[in-house]
């Protein structure tokens, strides 16, 4: 059974692009930072090859999506939801060159921590 942004992350879309599989989360807002690490590994855990994006609002997520799909694949005029990105978007999991994975703040890359 999924679980609401209350009582734990649920899962909301998953799509590969390029070879590369994303998962989106709705995560509960205003963890500490203490709690997103630990929310973020336990999803990495369970998803260790996809990156991730945690969300905590879903209502402008199908736009969100539709332009990092449309971005990914060289639209570079894709229309990008900042407003609702800016304020939702809490953080990503993402693959590093090096090969490490690095939980990072919205949806850019100002680490937060290492994952295992």
């Amino acid at each position: 059974m999924a679980k609401g942004p209350e009582s734990g992350p649920l899962r909301l879309d998953s799509y590969t692009v390029r070879g590369i599989s994303f998962t989106y989360y709705l995560i509960p807002s205003g963890l500490t930072r203490e709690g997103l690490i630990a929310a973020a590994q336990a999803l990495h855990d369970r998803e260790p090859k996809a990156h991730l994006i945690l969300v905590d609002d879903q209502t402008r997520l199908a736009a969100y999506i539709s332009y990092a799909k449309e971005f990914s694949r060289g639209n570079r005029e894709a229309p990008f939801p900042q407003e609702w990105a800016d304020r939702h978007v809490i953080a990503n999991v993402q693959k590093y060159m090096s090969g490490k994975w690095k939980l990072c703040e919205s949806y850019g890359y100002v680490e937060i921590a290492e994952l295992k």
